[in-house]
């Protein structure tokens, strides 16, 4: 449909415009509180935008369990994540590992461990947004240039420079950088707009409306049967559970929520606007899958790349480069604050104390400068992302993992009782929260990840979300169990 040059232009544009609205919000000063509604919406990742809809043809479901599970926090859980942010601010805490250490007697052990957890985690899910971007150039394309696989690479290299550039200028990590809250929350508008843009275009376009594509969908035996498929309780309940996690644990959320605030009035207005974000995103998933089951027959079209290919079918343009730039912005948003979050996290909690003791420093000897803690910081974000490059080219897109973003929600979410207990409970041990942290992430990695790498080469059958569901809620039992 596209040349790769026009698309290449395309991405360069829109990173360029994301530089531009970066260093305009950093002139203007604090945003408005409805700036900070939107930044969350971060949560929605390239799986959200391109992913939901196989989810939707798998189960059938017209709400997105993850989505539900942010809501409920946001509704009922606002006092916790209040609770949160006044010890951030308090405390000055940069990020969610040296929260968790902070609980637990300033324990740079178990932060440490709590940063090597998010590593595991958070590099194949960048990874996964650099498939993403790239899949989607690939099916927009009409020539088969193998440089349409280095537009990731030049995407990385960008998101190194954005995340160096707008959030590690200063020494102070809780200084808020209100550029990057500006540019996230743009893209937050961008790939709703996006959906709702493919959404509309196939409800009321390539149909009369919802009654009309309700009725070619009960018309239709493959719709039909996915409209009449088991609502698979268990398996909605545990990703319900994962979005709950998910407002705490990960790394890119944790920093959104609780390190970028400035108030409480930001959360409560947050409280409301947030889940009307998450309502509007989910409103079209299941059209959509329905409408791409309508169009393409052959088992062969990809479902999660569904929202770009039924504009790419009826060979409209508009409708294509707008689901582009919205799974672009539900990619590049998750890398920037994921690297900024992840990089920031590494080089405190982990290779400063490593450097600190290795010296095995005394008073009156040299200690590190603000310009060498500055350079690591820096240093960490481009090493992490090109780890992140190094992966999607020789793993997530040779041998993609079974349910990869699952899996990385799981293993982050080890970290939940942790953060729970340690909030409300003076006498938990870091002991206790390592065994419980410990096993917890043993479960998940013998239960979901080292099924999903053996089913990736072949050599077994791929665990079912059956399988995924007992195994998260097994493994959060267990380290909570073992946590008290």
């Amino acid at each position: 449909m596209f040349s790769i040059w026009t698309l290449a232009l395309i991405t360069g544009l829109y990173v360029l415009t994301l530089f531009g609205i970066a260093a305009w919000g950093n002139k203007l000063g604090r945003p408005h509180r409805s700036v900070y509604a939107l930044a969350l919406g971060v949560h929605c990742t390239s799986w959200a935008f391109f992913g939901t809809t196989t989810q939707s043809l798998q189960f059938g479901w017209a709400v997105i369990p993850t989505y539900l599970g942010v809501i409920f926090v946001m509704l009922f859980g606002f006092s916790v994540l209040r609770k949160i942010a006044h010890i951030c601010r308090q405390h000055r805490i940069s990020s969610l590992a040296e929260f968790i250490g902070i609980r637990y007697h300033h324990s740079n052990v178990l932060a440490g461990l709590v940063v090597a957890l998010c590593f595991v985690g958070v590099i194949p899910y960048i990874a996964l947004q650099l498939d993403a971007i790239s899949s989607a150039i690939a099916l927009m394309t009409t020539d088969n240039s193998e440089w349409s696989g280095s537009i990731s690479l030049y995407v990385t290299v960008f998101m190194a420079v954005f995340s160096i550039w707008f959030g590690t200028r200063t020494l102070d990590l809780t200084t808020k950088r209100n550029g990057l809250m500006l540019t996230i929350a743009f893209e937050s508008v961008l790939k709703l707009a996006g959906l709702l843009v493919v959404g509309i275009y196939c409800v009321y376009v390539l149909s009369d409306g919802w009654l009309d594509l309700l009725d070619k969908s009960l018309d239709n035996e493959i719709t039909k049967a996915t409209l009449e498929k088991p609502f698979a309780a268990w398996v909605y309940i545990s990703h319900i559970l994962l979005g709950i996690c998910s407002m705490f644990c990960l790394p890119r959320q944790f920093h959104i929520n609780f390190i970028e605030n400035n108030n409480d009035n930001e959360l409560k207005h947050a409280r409301w606007v947030f889940p009307l974000y998450l309502s509007l995103m989910t409103l079209f998933i299941l059209p959509i899958a329905l409408t791409g089951q309508l169009l393409f027959t052959d088992s062969a079209t990809n479902t999660d790349s569904f929202v770009l290919s039924i504009p790419i079918s009826q060979n409209n343009h508009g409708v294509t480069i707008m689901a582009y730039l919205g799974g672009l912005a539900a990619s590049t948003s998750m890398i920037i604050v994921a690297t900024l979050a992840l990089g920031n996290m590494v080089a405190n909690n982990l290779l400063t104390p490593l450097w600190l003791y290795s010296r095995h420093l005394h008073a009156g000897q040299p200690r590190l400068s603000a310009h060498q803690l500055l350079r690591i910081r820096q240093s960490t974000i481009i090493v992490l992302l090109f780890i992140a490059y190094w992966y999607h080219q020789n793993i997530s897109q040779a041998s993609p993992l079974v349910k990869s973003g699952t899996i990385a929600i799981a293993l982050m979410a080890q970290t939940l009782p942790a953060i729970l207990l340690g909030l409300y409970w003076q006498n938990a041990h870091k002991f206790a929260a390592m065994i419980g942290l410990l096993s917890g992430s043993a479960i998940v990695i013998s239960q979901m990840l080292y099924p999903a790498v053996l089913s990736s080469y072949y050599f077994a059958p791929a665990p079912n979300d059956v399988d995924f569901a007992f195994a998260i809620f097994l493994s959060l039992g267990l380290n909570f169990a073992l946590l008290v």
